[in-house]
């Protein structure tokens, strides 16, 4: 027998408006709107908002999973996200951001983002490619139409958006080795999100290593400034840091990382690329003619992303499969010869 808002209200021994207004986001205490939402996991209740034809989900609904308020200012999401917001209103479909900064808050506690999937207040989910935090993991392990980036997270299934790190790094890297550069310094964000970035490009470092024949470390990474902010203090400590381990190179992630760090050295006296040879990752438009870089367009991965979800919620009999970001090798002026 279908069970109905009438059983939830019986079980947990309130209203069945109380329970109406829980399901519709209406008010309720804390404490309430736990147990009704414990009773209707417990008893297996999921309304479907798109059978009962709510208002604002008559159009398809795609959800991007947020695991914090800083995430926004973050410049590579803000970019993503255009990208998402564009090819939604092109095809007519609507945006809602699942906002689950703390999905562990309370035991038997269901994340926002699993309730929504199932209740169809979303019709599909993109974790704009954190895919190494456990609730993305989760998500894609549970659901078929959610869309991930990064590292393969199940062997043969889940549909996702590859950026390209591993192979745009090893091309950044095996491009400073073939000029003499064995002593290479990469900075990473050490954040949690960037956690399966360090180690893909530890790992496309180690094997370039491996190819030309040296040995490297996990010494060679240094935490990249927080939000992108290279401040005074840290640019001189990473400048003594640099030149006491005899670094001859620098993998900076971000454009104006890479920036700050060049004109710092060449301020105390270093010459790029005399002295030194800098490489980067630029993921946006902006115009650059000395540092040579990797360009991955963050706004197009919020377009691709964007365009497998949709055919992905249309096609139920799609496969899964992996979609490759382009990049392009932008070589400019900021990479000389090495010592060797």
């Amino acid at each position: 027998m279908e069970l109905s808002i009438l059983d939830i209200a019986k079980r947990a021994g309130v209203s069945k408006s109380t329970v109406s207004r829980v399901i519709n986001g209406g008010s309720a205490s804390p404490k309430t709107r736990e147990l009704i939402e414990r009773t209707m996991q417990e008893m297996g209740y999921y309304p479907n908002y798109m059978a009962r034809g709510l208002r604002g989900v008559h159009n398809t609904v795609v959800g991007i999973l947020s695991l914090g308020r800083g995430m926004f200012t973050n410049p590579a999401i803000s970019r993503r996200v255009a990208g998402i917001l564009d090819t939604l209103s092109e095809n007519g479909c609507d945006l809602l951001i699942v906002q689950d900064s703390n999905p562990h808050e309370a035991p038997g506690y269901t994340p926002k983002y699993v309730r929504y999937l199932r209740q169809q207040r979303i019709q599909g989910l993109i974790t704009l490619g954190w895919d190494d935090l456990p609730e993305v993991q989760q998500a894609a392990n549970q659901f078929r139409n959610v869309v991930y980036g990064g590292e393969r997270l199940h062997a043969n299934r889940g549909f996702r958006v590859y950026h390209g790190n591993y192979n745009y790094s090893s091309d950044l890297y095996r491009l400073l080795v073939m000029n003499g550069h064995r002593r290479v310094l990469t900075l990473v964000g050490v954040e949690p999100q960037n956690e399966q970035f360090r180690k893909t490009r530890l790992r496309a470092w180690e094997n370039i290593c491996f190819e030309a024949g040296f040995a490297c470390s996990a010494a060679d990474f240094y935490p990249a400034p927080a939000g992108g902010n290279a401040t005074a203090e840290y640019l001189e400590a990473l400048y003594k840091y640099f030149m006491k381990g005899k670094y001859t190179a620098v993998f900076a992630d971000e454009l104006a990382c890479a920036r700050a760090v060049c004109f710092y050295f060449q301020e105390r006296g270093l010459r790029c690329p005399q002295d030194f040879s800098i490489v980067t990752i630029q993921r946006d438009d902006t115009e650059e003619r000395f540092l040579t870089s990797a360009f991955v367009s963050d706004y197009e991965y919020g377009v691709l992303t964007t365009k497998l979800m949709l055919e992905v919620i249309q096609n139920k009999e799609l496969e899964y499969r992996d979609v490759m970001m382009s990049y392009s090798m932008e070589l400019r002026r900021s990479v000389g010869q090495g010592p060797v």
